[in-house]
């Protein structure tokens, strides 16, 4: 198997691991990385994949990714810079992270999946995205993204899968669930709550117990709760 990249004695430390700055060894013509260029920092070749397009990206000394404790990145997946991926979280597939230079990153970590196909998770400007926990992650087109200023946070045992977007100043925790073509935006579900078909939650709202948004329903500003 012919390797992509190498570790280099470039080095940094992180949360008390060496971590070391990768360097390309071929072209990556469809990610536009070419031999001699440098990556992010990963803890060892473990981190991240030899095979695949996947790569951790590598801006200046201030912005890059990092990969680092019994991560892995694999396949296709794009880590790019301002993201760190650390724990036992796995990102696969067709994956693109990236974060603003000027916002507070992109974080996963614990056990965290992420994979799918045309999937894209972002913190714009002085925004963040934390995804810990058991949350699985997987779908076609699904979009995750903070901005505004605001921190987007995915914890638990959640599940975002399919089509579904997370927009914005965003929680969910605990055991909901997102999919379908659902829209989250500006608002926090949380308990065994259900979010599905081409359903809209937005304005602050708040979506708890078994409760379940599905079809074509758009809730705004509002508290929505079912115990059954």
């Amino acid at each position: 198997m012919s390797v992509k990249y190498q570790l280099t004695q470039n080095t940094i430390e992180y949360k008390g691991q060496m971590l070391y700055q990768i360097q390309a060894l071929k072209d990556i013509p469809e990610i536009d990385v070419q031999a001699g260029d440098f990556g992010g920092y990963i803890a060892n070749e473990s981190n991240l994949s030899q095979q695949g397009n996947c790569w951790v990206r590598y801006l200046n000394k201030r912005h890059y990714g990092i990969v680092c404790e019994n991560a892995r990145v694999i396949e296709n997946a794009d880590i790019g810079n301002g993201v760190r991926v650390e724990g036992e979280a796995e990102i696969s597939g067709n994956v693109e992270l990236f974060a603003s230079p000027f916002s507070d990153g992109v974080l996963i970590s614990n056990c965290a999946k992420i994979t799918g196909k045309n999937l894209l998770i972002r913190a714009r400007s002085r925004s963040s995205v934390m995804i810990s926990g058991n949350v699985e992650i997987n779908g076609d087109g699904v979009e995750i993204c903070a901005d505004n200023g605001y921190g987007l946070f995915i914890g638990g045992n959640v599940k975002v899968y399919e089509q579904a977007q997370v927009i914005g100043d965003c929680q969910l925790f605990d055991n909901a669930q997102l999919y379908g073509k659902a829209k989250l935006i500006d608002s926090t579900a949380k308990d065994n709550a259900q979010i599905f078909g081409e359903a809209l939650v937005s304005n602050n709202s708040l979506i708890l117990g078994n409760a379940k948004i599905f079809g074509n329903t758009e809730i705004r500003n509002a508290t929505i709760f079912d115990s059954d």
